[in-house]
């Protein structure tokens, strides 16, 4: 099987490329793409790729022509998408239906990733099928994508929504984990939301859950989400802890950022966990295997 990871140089994209690989012995041939970071490991084959270009999407999946295309290509960040809608339109809706019509053009499973933020929040925890009411335009811009992708490849495609994520994976600036971290060694303040119930989920553990689906070869949607729930500042606490660093710079906030969040959209993984057998790690573990990974490569 090939697999082709369209966005392979991002924070989760770097982790799984390295788990997917890890099947190479099966007969699994793993290739990624990079656009504005092009600092990644040397170990896998990466390809510079414009997920806007219908051009250049059409010819890299040509040259690879992969099996199963996964899509991770998105602006994440709430903020900076209410900002400037127009360009997160492009970002999260125009390349999920550039690829997507790709890949029904040559009959290629797709993977899309998604996110909690497409629930309001107010009826947790919330099942696949529950009706979804984004209240940002992050969350909105990833329901259309959603969408898309159901429309395009109704019986060819796997959708996999996702919390907070967390973890290391090399080369990063914006992780949550590094920012608390250099914060609080320099004795900065650092102010992080404590009002809205998030479920930080390991990299890890996600990537190995999209391997698990892929092999199974499953279609439709899957929530993948850690079980414990906490604010961001009660995870900036455990952050500090495990990391031995004060506290005393970290402080709790209610009213942060510009985009509206819901207050507690955990998503039930019943559904994951009758099709696969996983492992989601509890917070202080995840912590600590991040930790061992930081320190092997500081």
């Amino acid at each position: 099987m090939r697999i082709l990871i369209i966005g392979a140089s991002g924070f989760l994209g770097r982790k799984l490329i390295k788990i997917l690989s890890k099947d190479a012995k099966e007969g699994y041939e793993v290739v990624g793409t990079y656009y504005s970071r092009s600092i990644f490991d040397n170990n896998f084959k990466y390809y510079y790729l414009d997920a806007l270009s219908e051009n250049a999407v059409e010819q890299l999946i040509s040259k690879i022509n992969p099996n199963v295309v996964i899509h991770l290509v998105a602006n994440p960040n709430p903020d900076t998408c209410e900002a400037d809608r127009e360009y997160a339109y492009k970002i999260n809706v125009k390349s999920t239906e550039i690829v997507a019509e790709k890949c029904k053009k040559r009959k290629i499973k797709l993977v899309y990733t998604s996110t909690d933020y497409v629930f309001d929040g107010t009826n947790p925890p919330y099942k696949e099928e529950d009706e979804p009411n984004p209240l940002n335009w992050y969350g909105k811009t990833k329901l259309i994508g959603e969408n898309i992708v159901r429309n395009l490849l109704p019986d060819n495609h796997l959708i996999v929504r996702l919390p907070l994520l967390y973890g290391y994976s090399g080369h990063e600036t914006d992780n949550f984990i590094i920012k608390v971290i250099n914060s609080l060694r320099s004795c900065n303040t650092f102010a992080v939301d404590d009002k809205r119930i998030r479920y930080p989920t390991l990299i890890d553990d996600v990537s190995v859950a999209i391997q698990k689906l892929i092999k199974k070869d499953c279609v439709g949607t899957y929530h993948i989400s850690a079980s414990e729930g906490v604010t961001k500042y009660e995870f900036a606490l455990r952050i500090a802890k495990i990391f031995n660093l004060p506290c005393q710079y970290l402080k709790g906030e209610h009213e942060l950022g510009l985009a509206k969040r819901p207050f507690n959209s955990k998503l039930d993984t019943a559904k994951l966990f009758k099709t696969i057998k996983v492992e989601m790690h509890n917070i202080n573990d995840g912590l600590n295997l991040v930790k061992k990974e930081i320190e092997m490569n500081f």
